[in-house]
């Protein structure tokens, strides 16, 4: 008995080897302007990176992640106040401490902010890249789930939790 429970199990194994079953997880990159971005994705779960302005929510959004339930929008961040202190993250942070929401966060080992967007229906979260650009990422509910639980659902966290930039 345990003979043939070995043999079924290397036969599983096997066959999601050969088929490439949907097991362990992926990458989706964001290849910005002298940056790149990785998020790591469960692979069994069909997120998508998607660079059609169809998929995006503003102008400024240069791709996005969809997901079943959220929409993860990605911006470059190159506001003015960046020049004003002199690519000073904390110091620009400070500029979004009254906002509502607001909450210094670490994602991967990434100091950054979040804060609530009322207008626009969404989270952002701000995480810097070099003294002259800031990763944004707008996270929006697709409808199905309020914002706030989709913001704090472990699906999202872990995407955010699994970013890692790299400047070119």
């Amino acid at each position: 008995m345990k003979k043939r429970l070995y043999v079924f199990g290397l036969l599983l194994v096997g066959i999601c080897f050969i088929t490439g079953c949907n097991i362990g997880k992926k990458s989706l990159v964001y290849k910005g302007n002298g940056f790149n971005v990785t998020f790591e994705v469960i692979n069994s779960v069909a997120y998508k990176m998607s660079n059609s302005g169809k998929d995006t929510v503003t102008n400024n959004e240069k791709s996005a992640i969809l997901g079943d339930n959220f929409k993860i929008g990605i911006e470059e961040d190159r506001d003015i106040s960046l020049k004003i202190y002199n690519g000073d993250f904390n110091k620009y942070m400070n500029n979004f401490k009254d906002e509502k929401e607001f909450k210094k966060v670490t994602y991967n080992n990434i100091n950054g902010f979040q804060k609530y967007y009322g207008t626009r229906g969404r989270y952002e979260v701000y995480l810097p890249v070099n003294k002259d650009v800031n990763l944004k990422l707008n996270i929006y509910s697709n409808g199905k789930d309020s914002l706030s639980k989709v913001f704090k659902s472990k699906e999202v966290q872990d995407i955010l939790n699994s970013i890692v930039i790299k400047v070119k």
